[in-house]
């Protein structure tokens, strides 16, 4: 008998070629990694022991029959191995064997079981091969049931490829299925057409290689500048960390000033440098995992604590050096942050608000800070990632509630007019105030839903009140950076103002300069409104850059002074106040003064030309019908 051992040949020359690339460029280290180069190996050794048995069996006379027998038994086995490495490759893409039902595992483990032990026992039932005593090879009765036991292990990861199509992306999902095809191509040409033709082989490897090419590529979750492992590869890796308990030390490494650094150097000398560090890293620290997550911030995982110390002091030592390019010398500053013992996060989004929140406490030390997560950083965390899902149930529920601050006038010694400023109120976590997740919410895109409750909840107020019976003008709405870079607000706000019949007079919306600071969506939508003929406020004037030329440029009615500068003045005679007023006072802009605490501050204020008071003086933020009560109460004491 003899066979053709072409495409064996090929196939091993395919899977030789994946897995030195694989070793030279190094993989991230997940479960699902290592079982892709276990199906690799599996067809690799398919291949290997399909060309040493047909050597052999073709010359049985210089081959003890034992021999051929092992060779065979290793042939069938890897053969019988492979579908079952590749049904426990899909169950792991997202982790979850671990999770699998009892009832699963049995539907895997018994007929795998079945089929090795067939194939082990062969010598003695010569169910799947037999040799003679000449030494020739003869197929079994059940030889056939090879493919079928592929067939069923191939359609298994089909079932739940398909259960988990929602959830991968389409071309993984495509390349996986595309595998299974060219398994199974191979098997039924190899079992019912071409015997003495190897193709299970061939068209095993060219699936593997379909999926390596669109989904194991080891560059996959690489960096293109440092070619360290990219923020994806560490959530990812992370994810599967948690699922199976795994706890990693790690030091984080950022270079300080990131961003000015990139101005002053350059975008090229910067990412030459940014891959000098990368290459460091690499060669420097062999084990473990080491990322570029994100503006020059690094992170090297390691087994225990005494590998994470010990680089973390190397590091330490090289950067007091500079770095050489184009033969200058560049010296780079570095900040480092390390877990403490204690301290393993619980999801990757607790992981990455603490990457953020420990780099922003690096950044307030100052240059060259260390430091260590501790258990008040991490129960900030923890709060964050609560309020984060107070928010998320508050806005799914339409549940924000809108409370009202009075903001009294000097001119007509009345309060004319409010502001909305929103609140949670949470089964779980009580009253949560705007300071705590304001900015989560535009970190996470939820401010535009946020801002579009707050807004049609405050117009719902003036549709439900006489305004002119309250004695109020408008409400101010705070209107958020990211809603203002959003092309459709514009439109969106004024159709919430047709569709409730409210006068465009009765809102005044509140911008703050980061508002339309360089962005021409914000600037016109900010005009667009204006023609509608809603005015604006300039917010919190004195905590941002305050440039004069863009607040002048805006169609503004009012300016308010933020409290710090008012506080300034009545507690350290600072006189930015009073040069703030003189200059708003000269541009025709009314102005009011926050953070009115007694009655002092409100009649110098009103000696001052202030035209507006809003503090606690008045009154703090309250309910809607509060506010009412509060409203009517002070007009019957005017």
């Amino acid at each position: 008998m003899k066979w053709d051992l072409n495409l064996d040949v090929s196939a091993m020359l395919v899977m030789m070629i994946l897995g030195i690339y694989g070793i030279h460029k190094k993989e991230l280290p997940l479960r699902r990694n290592r079982l892709f180069y276990s199906v690799v190996i599996s067809v690799w050794m398919v291949a290997l022991t399909d060309i040493v048995s047909s050597i052999m069996c073709s010359f049985p006379q210089i081959f003890p029959v034992w021999s051929l027998y092992l060779i065979n038994i290793l042939y069938y086995g890897f053969k019988a191995v492979n579908p079952i490495a590749f049904l426990f490759y899909c169950l792991n893409l997202e982790s979850r064997m671990k999770y699998t039902k009892l009832s699963t595992k049995i539907l895997v483990y018994l007929p795998a079981s079945f089929m090795l032990v067939l194939v082990l026992s062969s010598p003695l039932n010569h169910l799947i091969f037999s040799i003679t005593p000449e030494g020739e090879f003869v197929y079994g009765p059940l030889r056939d049931l090879l493919f079928w036991e592929s067939l069923y292990f191939f359609a298994i990861s089909g079932i739940y490829l398909y259960r988990i199509r929602k959830i991968l992306r389409s071309e993984i999902w495509l390349a996986l299925n595309i595998a299974i095809g060219f398994s199974m191509v191979g098997q039924v040409l190899q079992t019912f057409f071409l015997p003495h033709t190897q193709s299970i082989s061939l068209f095993n490897s060219l699936g593997i290689l379909v999926i390596f090419l669109s989904y194991q590529n080891p560059d996959y979750f690489r960096d293109r500048v440092t070619t360290l492992f990219d923020l994806e590869g560490l959530r990812t890796l992370k994810a599967e960390d948690l699922r199976y308990r795994t706890y990693r030390p790690f030091v984080a490494m950022q270079l300080d000033n990131y961003q000015d650094l990139r101005l002053a150097y350059g975008d090229g000398n910067m990412d030459r440098l940014l891959e000098m560090v990368g290459k460091y890293i690499r060669f420097q620290f062999m084990d473990g995992p080491k990322f570029y997550v994100h503006s020059g911030r690094f992170m090297m995982m390691f087994d225990d604590n005494r590998q994470r110390d010990a680089a973390k002091e190397r590091l330490i030592s090289r950067f007091e050096e500079p770095f050489l390019l184009n033969g200058e010398a560049y010296y780079l500053s570095t900040s480092f942050f390390c877990n403490g013992s204690a301290i393993s996060t619980k999801s990757v989004e607790e992981m990455q608000l603490l990457l953020e929140l420990i780099s922003e406490e690096a950044r307030l030390r100052g240059k060259g800070a260390d430091v260590t997560i501790d258990e008040e950083m991490y129960a900030k965390i923890r709060r964050q990632i609560e309020v984060g899902k107070a928010l998320e149930r508050a806005i799914l529920n339409n549940s924000l509630l809108v409370y009202f601050q009075p903001i009294y006038s000097n001119h007509e010694g009345r309060i004319s007019c409010a502001e909305a400023l929103v609140r949670i109120r949470d089964p779980e976590l009580g009253m949560i105030y705007p300071d705590e997740f304001i900015d989560l919410a535009e970190q996470n895109g939820s401010i535009i839903q946020l801002g579009h409750q707050v807004f049609e909840k405050t117009c719902e107020f003036i549709c439900n009140h006489d305004m002119n019976e309250l004695g109020l003008d408008y409400i101010e709405i705070n209107l958020s950076p990211v809603q203002c870079m959003r092309e459709q607000l514009s439109e969106e706000l004024q159709q919430v103002l047709y569709r409730r019949r409210i006068d465009s007079r009765r809102i005044n919306l509140e911008i703050t300069e980061s508002n339309h600071s360089g962005n021409q969506i914000a600037r016109k939508n900010i005009m667009e409104l204006a023609q509608y003929g809603i005015e604006f406020s300039l917010d919190d004037y004195g905590t941002g850059y305050s440039n004069l030329i863009n607040v002048l440029s805006l169609p503004l009615k009012i300016v308010k002074i933020d409290k710090s500068i008012v506080w300034a003045y009545f507690r350290d005679d600072n006189p930015m106040l009073l040069h703030v007023l003189e200059l708003f006072k000269e541009s025709s802009l009314e102005i009011v003064c926050e953070g009115v605490e007694d009655q002092e501050m409100a009649t110098k204020l009103r000696e001052l030309g202030c035209d507006y008071e809003q503090g606690y003086y008045y009154s703090k933020p309250i309910p809607e019908e509060e506010f009412v009560e509060y409203i009517l109460r002070e007009k019957q004491h005017a």
